[in-house]
């Protein structure tokens, strides 16, 4: 699995194991579970930053990445027993050079339920970026 995701046209999984961080209107099927924050900054470097993080992450691996179209594509593993979960994201530019948002999809491969894994991920990526 190493296509990108289309956030404006995927349609989202029915179960309740999966978290959607996107701007307002991006996505046609889907209703987000957060809206993106702003970002003070141009799309390339809040992509680059992203990436850094990523590889600081131990159950991280990332798969694919377009640094031209800003999207990246990894796997992260839940800590205690390891299930296998699919992570999107796309930073977007914003209306000015200096500001921009992201669209983020993460999604278990298995099960009906993650217990929150999915959306504590996507919240602390996003905490880890608005810090810095």
């Amino acid at each position: 699995m190493t296509d990108f995701l289309a956030f404006e046209t995927f349609r989202r999984s029915r179960r309740p194991n999966n978290f959607l961080v996107a701007p307002e209107g991006l996505c046609q099927n889907a209703v987000p579970d957060k809206l993106s924050p702003r970002f003070p900054e141009p799309a390339e470097a809040v992509f680059k930053r992203l990436a850094q993080h990523i590889k600081t992450e131990k159950l991280w691996e990332k798969l694919r990445t377009d640094p031209e179209a800003f999207k990246l594509k990894f796997i992260a593993r839940t800590p205690l027993l390891r299930f296998r979960d699919d992570v999107d994201i796309q930073v977007l530019p914003g209306a000015g050079d200096r500001d921009s948002q992201i669209a983020i999809y993460s999604r278990s491969r298995l099960g009906h339920s993650d217990l929150g894994a999915n959306a504590k991920r996507v919240r602390g990526l996003l905490t880890q970026l608005i810090a810095k």
